[in-house]
Protein backbone atom coordinates (compact mmCIF):
# COMPACT_ATOMS: atom_id res chain seq x y z
CA UNK A 1 0.00 0.00 0.00
CA UNK A 2 1.67 3.16 -0.72
CA UNK A 3 0.04 6.13 0.61
CA UNK A 4 3.36 8.54 0.16
CA UNK A 5 1.56 10.84 -1.56
CA UNK A 6 -0.59 12.07 1.28
CA UNK A 7 0.33 14.10 4.00
CA UNK A 8 2.43 11.84 6.61
CA UNK A 9 1.89 8.77 4.27
CA UNK A 10 3.99 5.87 3.96
CA UNK A 11 3.98 2.64 2.25
CA UNK A 12 2.73 -0.29 4.38
CA UNK A 13 3.62 -3.89 2.95
CA UNK A 14 0.34 -5.97 2.96
CA UNK A 15 0.52 -10.02 2.76
CA UNK A 16 -2.18 -11.61 0.20
CA UNK A 17 -3.48 -15.51 1.64
CA UNK A 18 -4.94 -17.31 -0.76
CA UNK A 19 -6.74 -20.84 0.61
CA UNK A 20 -7.26 -22.86 -2.79
CA UNK A 21 -9.56 -25.38 -1.31
CA UNK A 22 -12.28 -22.96 -0.19
CA UNK A 23 -11.51 -20.05 -2.71
CA UNK A 24 -11.40 -17.73 -0.02
CA UNK A 25 -8.46 -14.82 0.88
CA UNK A 26 -7.42 -12.26 3.25
CA UNK A 27 -5.25 -9.38 3.74
CA UNK A 28 -2.99 -8.84 6.32
CA UNK A 29 -0.44 -5.89 7.28
CA UNK A 30 3.28 -7.46 7.35
CA UNK A 31 4.70 -5.93 10.71
CA UNK A 32 7.88 -5.16 11.05
CA UNK A 33 9.65 -4.66 13.96
CA UNK A 34 10.19 -1.60 15.99
CA UNK A 35 8.17 0.93 13.39
CA UNK A 36 6.27 2.98 16.22
CA UNK A 37 2.96 1.16 14.33
CA UNK A 38 0.11 -0.50 16.39
CA UNK A 39 -0.07 -3.78 15.14
CA UNK A 40 -3.61 -4.14 12.96
CA UNK A 41 -4.54 -7.89 12.44
CA UNK A 42 -6.16 -7.99 9.10
CA UNK A 43 -7.38 -5.53 6.43
CA UNK A 44 -9.68 -8.23 4.98
CA UNK A 45 -10.57 -11.20 6.97
CA UNK A 46 -11.13 -14.73 5.61
CA UNK A 47 -13.47 -14.39 2.62
CA UNK A 48 -14.43 -14.78 -1.02
CA UNK A 49 -14.09 -11.76 -2.51
CA UNK A 50 -16.66 -10.79 -4.82
CA UNK A 51 -15.26 -9.25 -8.27
CA UNK A 52 -18.34 -6.48 -8.34
CA UNK A 53 -18.88 -4.53 -5.02
CA UNK A 54 -22.42 -3.76 -6.85
CA UNK A 55 -24.29 -6.75 -4.45
CA UNK A 56 -27.13 -5.27 -2.54
CA UNK A 57 -27.08 -5.80 1.53
CA UNK A 58 -28.57 -8.67 3.18
CA UNK A 59 -29.20 -7.21 6.50
CA UNK A 60 -25.98 -7.67 8.39
CA UNK A 61 -26.55 -11.50 7.98
CA UNK A 62 -23.92 -13.89 5.43
CA UNK A 63 -25.82 -14.71 2.06
CA UNK A 64 -26.81 -18.25 1.90
CA UNK A 65 -25.53 -20.42 -0.84
CA UNK A 66 -29.08 -20.30 -2.98
CA UNK A 67 -29.09 -16.32 -2.47
CA UNK A 68 -25.76 -16.43 -3.89
CA UNK A 69 -25.92 -18.50 -7.24
CA UNK A 70 -29.79 -15.87 -7.38
CA UNK A 71 -27.76 -12.95 -7.59
CA UNK A 72 -24.82 -15.02 -9.88
CA UNK A 73 -22.31 -13.23 -7.98
CA UNK A 74 -19.10 -14.10 -9.02
CA UNK A 75 -15.89 -14.71 -6.63
CA UNK A 76 -12.29 -13.81 -7.26
CA UNK A 77 -10.64 -17.88 -7.64
CA UNK A 78 -6.90 -19.09 -8.72
CA UNK A 79 -7.11 -17.91 -12.36
CA UNK A 80 -7.45 -14.60 -11.42
CA UNK A 81 -4.63 -14.60 -9.37
CA UNK A 82 -0.92 -14.07 -10.57
CA UNK A 83 2.20 -13.73 -8.68
CA UNK A 84 3.91 -9.63 -9.35
CA UNK A 85 0.54 -9.24 -11.52
CA UNK A 86 -1.40 -6.06 -11.52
Amino acid sequence: WDDTKSTFGQKLPFVIYYYLKTDTLEVAEHHRANTGRDPFPLLLRRCQLPKSPNIPPVGGRPMSPKSKRALQIQYYNWRDMGIGSV
